[in-house]
């Protein structure tokens, strides 16, 4: 393996696949030991069980903005989605891309580091009977590419130079080395769409009228916003055939009605199991509920570049008024994990040896809940006596919502007044993208798009990406970070990336673009006598998930 610093050799494609196939192998054994835990009735029988051509009833907690991931871009609508597209590559439980159910791609390779090229499996159709080719597949990356699309997921192909398609391989060519971009066809991004059929339906694409087309088990038969989404088997689709002949997905906003709805057994399950309310979910009768690692955080960004918050012992100071332990216990019941820093150390627990985490967890500015801290770190910057300000609050998020409430109460003590404004997931999330002066403070909840050390820091900390399109919502620049997060994506040694993450960590604390509260558990409720294997992981909802399901 050729380290990141010797620039003019040629990396061994293979002996970089295998590197990189043995250290997530590591960590997915990591995850898979610590991340499960269920209560209720005792494990069922697998999903053979179920009755063939009965109907599965799943319900969302938000109704999708779009059936199209370049306008609704979140977790609950890949579960939907991935039982309609195929991926370009299936991703593993830890996001390890596959060619497995679910990839439309029978081989790939990195002939350099990068260029990238898949060869995709005969055979495959639509759900109208038309065949896959492979200028669906380049058509299905390009088109969220192209800045007339809008797509959410822009920011994926920012490193892109050209896809294109010839015969039945697709090319994908890198301006430089990304080590993350393997895992990239295998979430969210990687959806298959047919270009004849987004073509054809144009601005309706997506909507009720312009339901899109798939290659995977099941197709679109009805979008009924606010109220549901229906699925119907593909007759086309030659993988393993499910149980269900019809899926039901009713949107159900109220997490009371959610609880009784499946305790009634008016629906079959769900994954709309708040944090807060986990251990709520657990106590009740008729249904069992189980825990996984998610990879997920929650927490706030800060605008490094509007107003007060230039100041960092401004930032200091709110990082000191929050108390996290607390606010874990009462959005959690203590099942998620304070976090010191970004990424999650779960995402570097399976490469580096814990005395080496723990020392280097030691050079990482902790601030531990002090209104006497948070007052004093306040009165060195250049708003002693405090500010008012306001923070918008996705609606629907009830833990985003507790979390709001609880930093408010806390800056309110020192002299800081944050005034919460509601306002609709989509069009809050829009707000980042669009990326206008003064975004101030803003609620995060993020769910991993790679196992990748390095993944939530391009994400989030890449000077580049404080600009329209992208998720740098503290407008943070800074030049060391910067270099240490492109030679953390450039080698193809995750051991190399997650010591380059840490110390971002460490620099990442004494500035505070962003204050990482706690990484949120994954929760799933099912019916009684049914349950997820343990199988199930941080990126099951790009998954065929149903294949976890073990049911009566």
């Amino acid at each position: 393996m050729v380290s990141n610093t010797d620039v003019r050799r040629r990396r061994d494609p293979a002996r970089w696949r295998a590197t990189w196939t043995l250290a997530i192998a590591s960590v997915a054994a990591l995850l898979l030991t610590v991340g499960i835990s269920t209560s209720g009735a005792a494990p069922a029988k697998q999903a053979r069980g179920a009755a063939v051509g009965s109907t599965l009833t799943w319900a969302l907690q938000t109704n999708p903005a779009s059936l199209f991931d370049a306008y609704y871009f979140s977790a609950e609508g890949s579960e939907i989605f991935s039982l309609v597209q195929d991926h370009i590559l299936a991703p593993g439980t830890f996001g390890q891309p596959t060619t497995g159910a679910g990839s439309v791609v029978s081989t790939w390779k990195a002939v350099t580091p990068t260029k990238y090229v898949y060869t995709i499996k005969p055979g495959i159709k639509f759900s109208d009977g038309s065949p896959l080719t492979a200028a669906d597949v380049a058509f299905s990356m390009n088109v969220h590419r192209d800045p007339k699309t809008g797509s959410k997921m822009g920011d994926f192909f920012g490193n892109v130079v050209s896809i294109a398609n010839r015969g039945n391989k697709v090319t994908v060519v890198l301006k430089k080395a990304d080590s993350n971009w393997q895992f990239t066809p295998a979430a969210s991004p990687g959806l298959v769409y047919s270009q004849k059929d987004y073509r054809a339906k144009g601005a309706s694409f997506g909507t009720p009228g312009g339901m899109p087309i798939g290659t995977g088990p099941y197709k679109f038969s009805e979008f009924t916003p606010n109220s549901r989404v229906v699925l119907v088997r593909n007759p086309y689709y030659k993988g393993k055939k499910y149980p269900w002949n019809k899926i039901v997905f009713p949107v159900i906003p109220d997490e009371q009605a959610r609880l009784l709805a499946l305790q009634s057994g008016q629906i079959d399950g769900t994954f709309a199991v708040p944090n807060n309310s986990i251990a709520t979910w657990t106590k009740a009768p008729n249904m069992k509920v189980g825990t996984y690692v998610s990879g997920g955080w929650r927490g706030f960004s800060i605008d490094v570049e509007d107003g007060p918050f230039q100041d960092v012992h401004v930032r200091r100071a709110i990082a000191y008024s929050l108390n996290k332990p607390d606010i874990n216990e009462a959005l959690t019941s203590s099942r998620g994990k304070v976090l010191a820093g970004l990424p999650p150390l779960i995402f570097l627990k399976g490469l580096l040896p814990a005395a080496e985490i723990n020392a280097a967890l030691k050079k990482v500015q902790t601030y531990d809940y002090s209104v006497a801290n948070a007052k004093s770190e306040l009165a060195k910057s250049a708003y002693p006596k405090g500010f008012s300000t306001t923070l918008n609050v996705p609606a629907g998020c009830a833990a985003c919502l507790l979390l709001s409430q609880v930093l408010s109460a806390g800056a309110g003590k020192i002299g800081i007044n944050i005034n919460l404004n509601m306002m609709p997931g989509p069009q809050r999330f829009q707000v980042i993208l669009d990326h206008k002066p003064h975004l101030g403070i803003q609620v995060l909840g993020q769910a991993p798009d790679s196992p990748h050390p390095m993944q939530y820091l391009d994400l989030l900390y890449t000077s580049a990406h404080a600009q329209p399109g992208y998720e740098n919502s503290a407008n943070y620049k800074n030049p060391t970070v910067d270099k240490l997060i492109e030679a953390g994506l450039a080698t193809s040694d995750l051991k190399v990336s997650a010591r380059d993450a840490l110390k971002v960590m460490q620099i990442a604390s004494n500035d505070v673009p962003y204050i990482p509260v706690f990484m949120f558990p994954g929760a799933w409720a099912v019916k009684p006598g049914w349950e997820f294997k343990s199988s199930l992981g941080p990126f099951f909802y790009n998954q065929l998930w149903l294949q976890h399901l073990v049911a009566k």
